[in-house]
């Protein structure tokens, strides 16, 4: 991971020196903000785990849960994708679905050097899941599990009929900036309003529409991820909120029933929304509960 030395001066969105700050640097040459949360205790890691973060969000909104998990031994890493949070590139501008699976790996295969013989696990959430999914299945023997989130694996029913898919292909490449909506809605993120109102405050994410070429890049990762259902035999974890609007959860039923994994695991919150870990204090801490005891159960003591 580097922090300094040839960064060549290069500097954040927010114009804060690559020099200063953990990065990696990507295989087109874009910088990417990392960062690592190490066990306390000092130890080897009983595991490792990325965090595949969603659409307009950055991975400062994981600190929380990541230092829980770091009380329990666990290692967590990860980065803010190309065009979000302290990352380059354009504002929430997803060109190629595949640049975010192949970042992935790429840190990945960073954080795996330094800790080798050590079982490697990945969370994604929301349009992290489609990216933890691909890249499992890129990668089945290198991951012992995946943990999900709410993702986004499947539209809404009349979002994406043939002609709609056919128009998009379309115009994406003439106005590939076009919003497709007005702007964030942080309401269908949880219920707590103090949280929510945290979102729309926050810098580091975006609060402007859907782009055209980004719902594309995203479309086509669900077709991906549909495509190769039926031969995921890895272990997995998938929750939802009942009350999520953003992404269907008919894709997460989907991929519990298609999977020929045997160790397979499917979860619902009541009253939940999009955002699991960003609910109220009382929901967000039963989630961290019940990946904890999911990643204990298949894991052994360091």
């Amino acid at each position: 991971m580097a922090t300094s030395g040839d960064d060549t001066g290069r500097c954040t969105p927010q114009g804060v020196s690559y020099s200063t700050l953990p990065h990696m640097v990507n295989a087109d040459g874009r910088y990417l903000y990392c960062k690592t949360w190490e066990p306390t205790s000092g130890d080897k890691p009983r595991a490792l785990l990325m965090i595949a973060h969603g659409l307009d969000e950055h991975i400062g909104w994981y600190d929380d849960f990541a230092q829980f998990l770091t009380g329990h031994n666990f290692l967590v890493f990860s980065h803010d994708h190309i065009g979000h949070g302290q990352s380059e590139g354009e504002r929430a501008d997803v060109k190629d679905f595949n640049v975010l699976v192949r970042d992935t790996l790429q840190h990945v295969d960073m954080i795996v050097e330094k800790y080798p013989d050590t079982p490697v696990y990945i969370l994604g959430y929301s349009m992290g899941g489609p990216v933890s999914i691909l890249a499992a299945c890129e990668r089945p023997q290198q991951f012992a599990g995946v943990l999900l989130i709410g993702p986004a694996i499947k539209p809404h029913p009349g979002e994406a009929p043939g002609w709609k898919v056919f128009l998009l292909k379309l115009v994406v490449p003439v106005v590939p900036w076009l919003s497709l909506t007005s702007g964030d809605r942080a309401d269908l993120v949880g219920k707590d309003e103090v949280t929510n109102q945290k979102i729309q405050d926050d810098p580091l994410c975006f609060h402007g529409g859907l782009k055209l070429r980004t719902a594309a890049q995203i479309l086509t990762g669900m077709q991906k991820v549909q495509s190769k259902m039926d031969d995921i035999e890895w272990p997995f974890l998938v929750m939802y909120g009942e009350d999520d609007e953003v992404v269907n959860s008919e894709g997460s039923k989907m991929l519990y029933e298609k999977a020929r994994s045997a160790d397979k695991t499917i979860k619902t919150y009541p009253n939940c929304r999009h955002g699991l870990l960003k609910e109220t204090k009382e929901d967000a801490d039963k989630v961290k509960q019940d990946i904890l005891e999911w990643l204990l159960a298949r894991t052994e003591p360091s």
